[in-house]
């Protein structure tokens, strides 16, 4: 599945229609339908963020669904999951990374 799958099968589920979601998410008719049929790279971290909590609005994402929206984003982004990035950003979540790379490699960090 690629990341333009995911986003308009969540967009119907969540019964949204094409119109809405766009005029939800402040973007265009546009953007939208590049980011549904695959012409256009998923849209950076805060964006799908944005995504996922209007989603929310209509129908309650499950963990799995979320995690998979935002790692076929990463993937065709070829960086870190959006949901990742927003943990990283605080310094206690990096301390307990760095934690665990040394609690699980061989290598002095």
């Amino acid at each position: 599945m690629r990341f333009c799958d995911k986003l308009r099968n969540l967009r119907i589920d969540a019964g949204f229609g094409f119109n809405e979601f766009w005029k939800e998410a402040d973007i265009t008719n546009v953007y939208l339908s590049g980011l549904e049929n695959g012409t256009k790279t998923p849209p950076p971290p805060e964006r799908q963020r944005q995504f996922i909590k209007i989603l929310e609005k209509k129908k309650r994402l499950s963990l799995e669904e979320k995690n998979q929206f935002y790692d076929l984003a990463a993937k065709e982004r070829k960086e870190l999951p959006a949901d990742i990035v927003e943990y990283c950003q605080k310094q206690e979540s990096l301390n307990k990374i760095r934690k665990l790379i040394k609690e699980n490699s061989n290598e002095k960090i």
